[in-house]
């Protein structure tokens, strides 16, 4: 679980996280603010890009438009 300016951050410890236990990959991103939805779409295309076998959930707090958690992908 990140918050969404560690999108980057997320990619690398999920992928080790799961080498280490041998289970799924997931990053869930917390968007607190609609200004923060470009982070989203950065992890989006860099793990569609590379085809990461990442389960990415967007959790959004706030009140904002869509609040809740939503999953976006999964591999």
């Amino acid at each position: 679980m990140e918050f969404a300016d560690k999108w980057a951050e997320a990619v690398g410890q999920s992928l080790n996280y799961a080498a280490q236990t041998g289970k799924q990959a997931v990053i869930i991103l917390i968007i607190e603010s609609p200004s923060e939805e470009k982070y989203l779409l950065r992890l989006e295309q860099v793990t569609e890009s590379f085809r990461l076998p990442i389960a990415v959930l967007a959790v959004r707090i706030n009140n904002q438009p869509g609040g809740g958690v939503n999953r976006i992908h999964r591999y």
